[in-house]
């Protein structure tokens, strides 16, 4: 059985938090989006990926009124994949 966690979007929780779920045997890692109260989803993504090395991370949600469509899929592929 796979189990998944919710890591707040804040640049240091995404790398303590995430290696956190991975070294207790957490699957994936999920990392909500919110353009006010948090810091940006992406950046979180990538310090948790650079920092981890199998847990799977998503994103918890992806509001449309925050970033257009275009936006969003410049910042995914902002940088290459590893």
């Amino acid at each position: 059985m796979d189990f998944g966690t919710l890591i707040f979007t804040k640049p240091e929780r995404a790398i303590t938090d995430v290696k956190y779920a991975e070294e207790r045997g957490f699957s994936h890692a999920w990392i909500p989006d919110s353009h006010m109260i948090w810091g940006d989803i992406y950046a979180c993504m990538a310090l948790a990926a650079v920092n981890t090395k199998k847990i799977k991370l998503g994103t918890g949600s992806r509001s449309r009124r925050v970033l257009s469509a275009r936006a969003t899929c410049h910042r995914q592929t902002a940088w290459p994949p590893p």
